[in-house]
């Protein structure tokens, strides 16, 4: 089985670097995007093919460019007619299994693919409302919220409903699939249903593959935490992300945290996140790597 790990990247890149070090392997290959307002970083690897997606955009959180990247990337995967499985991380993320426990793991799951249970009147909004924000730098503060209840507001006004006769989803935004699942993906018809919306990314495969959504998560679970609840849809995505502790966004794991990353490395979790510091990948996997280059 052949995998393609599909990285949204910016910055400097030396996390990727690591992650690269850790799953370096002749079936894993890497196919990067890297933010058009960073240079582009050098990698390197033994066995594992390095490509860039071509066709660079700038990204801006919240904002539709991470959809529109999200499936320009399948469409250049699926398009080679190599690859039986992909994934999508982040250049924050890091792996938690090494190569071949990685392919042994994913050989019996077809997917890993992070659904919540319900979504409240606020999130829905996100889609059903038309925001204009593609090229905003939107980061939590006043500002931010000002342009997104403004928006909000205008919309309300305006009664516009983008959902009419439509079912939305909503999850973990990282995945990991089946290739023949990415062509449904590509074969959507109303990808324009997830432009112009407010972290339309949380939706999109939700939404398109809304039958592999668990039966038993049709029910409204109110005394659960939005952040209890996107931990939960993190670990169905195979993802090791910490809500609770980040208080409404990711829980920064750092190097005193290697102990416990060390305990669901070769578990259920393919990737963790969310990391700055490129040690927290090499002190989790540090016996791994110096056993690898001897």
């Amino acid at each position: 089985m052949k995998h393609a790990v599909m990285i949204m990247g910016y910055g400097d890149g030396k996390i990727v670097q690591n992650t690269i070090d850790v799953l370096d392997d002749p079936e894993i290959d890497f196919f990067i995007h890297w933010d058009k307002k960073f240079d582009i970083p050098e990698f390197k690897s033994v066995h594992s093919q390095i490509y860039f997606v071509k066709n660079r955009r700038k990204v801006y959180w919240g904002t539709d460019t991470q959809t529109m990247v999200e499936r320009m990337m399948l469409e250049e995967v699926y398009n080679t007619h190599r690859y039986d499985y992909v994934h999508l991380i982040s250049s924050n993320d890091m792996p938690l299994m090494t190569p071949d426990y990685f392919k042994s793991y994913f050989e019996k799951k077809p997917y890993a693919i992070g659904f919540l249970d319900y979504i409240d009147r606020q999130i829905y909004n996100r889609a059903k409302y038309y925001y204009p924000i593609r090229y905003m730098k939107l980061k939590t503060g006043v500002r931010f919220y000002m342009i997104i209840k403004n928006l909000e507001y205008i919309n309300t006004i305006l009664g516009v409903d983008r959902l009419k006769h439509k079912i939305l989803e909503k999850g973990c935004n990282w995945f990991s699939m089946d290739i023949k699942y990415v062509k449904r993906v590509l074969d959507f018809k109303d990808f324009k249903m997830f432009k112009n919306t407010f972290t339309g990314d949380e939706f999109f495969i939700q939404t398109i593959l809304r039958d592999l959504k668990p039966k038993g998560l049709t029910e409204k679970y109110d005394y659960y935490s939005d952040d209890y609840r996107m931990t939960r849809s993190s670990a169905m995505a195979s993802r090791y992300i910490d809500w609770l502790n980040g208080h409404g966004k990711p829980y920064v794991f750092t190097t005193d945290d290697v102990d416990r990353l060390k305990t669901v490395v070769n578990t259920d979790y393919a990737f963790g996140r969310k990391i700055d510091d490129e040690a927290v990948i090499t002190d989790t996997f540090k016996d791994y790597l110096s056993n690898k280059g001897e």
